[in-house]
């Protein structure tokens, strides 16, 4: 018995060790309008890759947003 204890001790320890992130739940896009209007929409994320792709498209729309702003002050 103390055998399989000095085995499956170390052994456990490891595997508490070696957890893994996860990453679920929203993540909250908001938009403002002229005339104090906003829209949210609550984006559901499930692993890492697509907690960065909401966030690299959002990015993207914003870099959008703001060179169309630049074309149309000029």
């Amino acid at each position: 018995m103390l055998i399989l204890f000095i085995w499956t001790f170390p052994l456990n320890l490891l595997f508490l060790l070696w957890r893994r992130r996860t990453v679920s739940g929203h993540i909250n896009v908001t938009v403002w309008a002229p005339g104090d209007r906003t829209f949210t929409e609550p984006v559901p994320v499930w692993t890492e890759v697509q907690r960065r792709d909401v966030f690299a498209r959002v990015a993207e729309l914003e870099r959008l947003v703001a060179a169309g702003r630049g074309r149309a002050g000029r």
